[in-house]
């Protein structure tokens, strides 16, 4: 009997809920007056009501008016929070990715704040020290709580889509961020996010960007990781792609590859890998292991890419630093 009189008050919960259309109204007038933190509060209660009775049409409507009105007026923890609620209820929901919710999330992923991060040169040092300082701290801000959303994104769609690496739009628009907006690159995340994607030619635009940038003895680096990364994955195509690209792009702007053993090496490999030649990929590797040595994960992504290619196969396989490269 007690069973019976649940279920009658969970079917009468969900008759009772409203549509959502004037909670969202109140809401975003709520955040339009700067009451950002109150609104949030119910975005959240609101929202988890839906979800109890399993609206989550209405719920993801919430959340996604939520998180857009936040962001609009700079409240990026506010706002990316409710991103990453949209995706639970999405996996709450058990809803398979479509082209629908990808419109929904690149919208919210689009209303993420773009700032450039300035570098103050004045003459009252400490003054605008401070500025910089407050900018880079606003820049991790925004670039964590993107990532946080777009991650959870992607790992939805993984599981609820065709690609057990996740959407490849989804990884690229996660790379373009951490690239444009985080205040310290870190090119390997980048370059994880680029090789799972679908846009090479994207990849090398962001590369020649970064040459004009970097270090010195960065630049053949983050080339070689681009390309080894998509090799490790057995994509010859775009690493192909990625170079011949790149050279395009860097002949337009009077410029060329970085005239180092490492970026020989590379243009070595690619044809190599188009044969049957295992004896020659071992000599290449062991003639330039000075430059593969300088970075950690090189060796390894080689040992991928041996096992990929030529069948042999690693002692660890996908351990170490290669695995902690592709987590999401």
């Amino acid at each position: 009997m007690s069973r019976s009189l649940s279920m009658r008050g969970s079917m009468r919960a969900r008759r009772d809920l409203p549509p959502p259309e004037k909670t969202i109204e109140r809401l975003e007038s709520m955040v339009d007056g700067g009451n950002f933190y109150e609104a949030q509060q119910m975005y959240k209660s609101t929202s988890a009501r839906y979800i109890a009775a399993q609206k989550y049409s209405e719920a993801l409507d919430i959340l996604q008016s939520g998180a857009l009105v936040q962001l609009k007026h700079g409240q990026v923890t506010c706002g990316g929070e409710l991103a990453v609620l949209f995706v639970d209820t999405l996996i709450t929901g058990e809803l398979p990715y479509s082209e629908q919710i990808f419109d929904r999330i690149r919208k919210m992923y689009e209303a993420f704040p773009r700032v450039t991060v300035p570098h103050f040169l004045g003459d009252d040092y400490d003054d605008e020290g401070h500025q910089l300082s407050e900018a880079i701290s606003a820049a991790k801000v925004r670039a964590e709580s993107c990532s946080s959303f777009m991650k959870a994104a992607i790992r939805w769609s993984a599981e609820f889509g065709t690609s057990r690496n996740g959407s490849s739009e989804l990884h690229v628009m996660l790379a373009e961020y951490i690239y444009s907006e985080s205040p310290e690159t870190d090119m390997t995340k980048v370059s994880s996010h680029f090789v799972r994607g679908n846009d090479p030619k994207k990849f090398a635009s962001m590369l020649v960007n970064f040459m004009g940038k970097c270090y010195p003895g960065e630049d053949d680096t983050a080339i070689a990781r681009g390309v080894l990364m998509y090799l490790s994955q057995g994509n010859l195509r775009d690493a192909n792609l990625l170079m011949d690209e790149m050279n395009e792009q860097l002949k337009s702007a009077n410029s060329e590859f970085p005239k180092t053993d490492l970026i020989q090496f590379i243009k070595y490999l690619l044809p190599t890998l188009e044969r049957d030649a295992y004896p020659l990929f071992r000599t290449l590797r062991q003639k330039y292991k000075t430059s593969t040595d300088r970075d950690a994960v090189f060796q390894e992504l080689l040992d991928e890419i041996a096992a990929k290619f030529y069948n042999i196969q690693r002692q660890n396989p996908l351990e170490g630093l290669f695995s902690e490269m592709f987590k999401i």
